[in-house]
């Protein structure tokens, strides 16, 4: 984005017939709504790498066996031990799951049993989304990270462990002879909250500030974590009568439960994000100047404060743009503070503006010669 705040969305170039959708140009995340797909009678539960039927996100590589990360729409068929509806699915225990935007989002297993009962529980199971970027990262760029995510109502488990990484290929995941397990960790690991998300009813928003340290092209979504490092807290109280099954008979008869932690994915976004005070300027003594900032592209579930200083000479300190009747040039800060509505850490940008006081400068010539007689 340029330091102008962004108002308007391109068409993105589809990379297959029916993946035509609108690219956000604050967001470098490709069709982060999840909104493109290749046909509603297309979209199924997702079998292996080649049958994803979501256009711009992806599995990762994979040597035997790779999580089978699923894709839901609004127009897809309802009903059935498979259904990708984003409305009632093969993981919705015959509650509606409306997407949070759009008519598009995807689902992963965070953790644990994909397909069988707790008998045969498979403990380290992972799915994964990957999503080659719009546009590369910058390092040491400001970027704000944010997504949607809802909990599953088949799922026994709540966690914490939801996770960006970033890197410059598709990653591989790894196998243990009988299912996929997780993908190792980088350096570049983001996580979001310290409280397992147990929310079956609604959309949690994550987000949070990034400073890149490397000028990745691919975000990776999911827990990184073994499972001895991965939090899971047990909903499944003493009474409740729950009882476990594969993940398509819980669609089927809208009762059973599966022993691991599903979660929706929605409205993922990286934008970056700049702070421009304005160009300098210059006044006489005693005149005023405007002094107007930008903020490009501000984040998703985030409230943007001001501050200038000095502040002695500025009508309105605590506003994005205030006048300023300096009596001798200053230099002025701009800080703006970005609070999440989440408790994410804030954000803090700075950037400067100089008004000079110029005094006029007379200059005066006399031409005076002497009058004929």
């Amino acid at each position: 984005c340029s330091a102008a705040p962004c108002t308007a969305n391109m068409v993105f170039a589809p990379e297959a017939a029916g993946c035509a959708f609108t690219q956000n140009p604050c967001d470098i995340v490709t069709d982060g709504d999840m909104e493109a797909f290749t046909s509603c009678n297309a979209v199924d539960i997702v079998a292996s790498f080649t049958d994803w039927d979501a256009c711009e996100w992806h599995l990762p590589n994979y040597l035997q066996f790779v999580g089978t990360s699923d894709y839901f729409t609004t127009c897809a068929p309802s009903g059935g031990p498979v259904s990708t509806n984003a409305n009632v699915n093969v993981f919705s225990m015959c509650q509606s799951v409306a997407p949070q935007h759009g008519q598009g989002y995807c689902g992963i297993f965070v953790s644990g049993d994909a397909f069988i009962g707790s008998s045969t529980y498979q403990p380290e199971y992972r799915e994964y989304l990957v999503n080659h970027l719009n546009t590369p990262m910058v390092a040491g760029k400001t970027y704000i990270l944010s997504m949607w995510v809802r909990l599953a109502n088949v799922s026994k488990y709540a966690t914490d462990d939801i996770y960006m990484m970033f890197g410059n290929n598709m990653p591989l995941q790894s196998d243990n002879g009988a299912y996929a397990t997780a993908i190792p960790q980088n350096p570049s690991i983001q996580s979001f909250t310290l409280s397992p998300i147990t929310d079956k009813t609604g959309w949690t928003l994550l987000s949070k500030p990034y400073v890149a340290t490397s000028n990745y092209d691919h975000v990776y979504i999911g827990n990184f974590n073994p499972e001895n490092a991965t939090t899971k807290l047990n909903l499944d109280f003493p009474g409740s009568g729950w009882t476990y099954a594969s993940a398509g008979n819980s669609q089927q008869n809208c009762s059973y439960h599966i022993v691991g932690s599903y979660y929706y994915i929605d409205n993922v976004s990286i934008r970056p994000v700049d702070l421009n005070a304005g160009p300098d300027q210059s006044i006489c003594p005693s005149q005023t100047v405007a002094l107007t900032s930008t903020l490009s592209c501000p984040p998703t579930g985030g409230t943007v404060s001001y501050n200038w200083s000095p502040s002695s000479s500025l009508t309105t300190p605590n506003a994005s743009s205030t006048i300023a009747s300096p009596s001798v040039t200053t230099d002025y800060t701009l800080t703006a503070t970005i609070t999440f509505t989440n408790g994410s850490s804030p954000i803090v940008l700075h950037d400067y503006v100089t008004v000079s006081v110029v005094n006029p400068s007379f200059s005066l010539t006399a031409n005076a010669s002497p009058n004929p007689i």
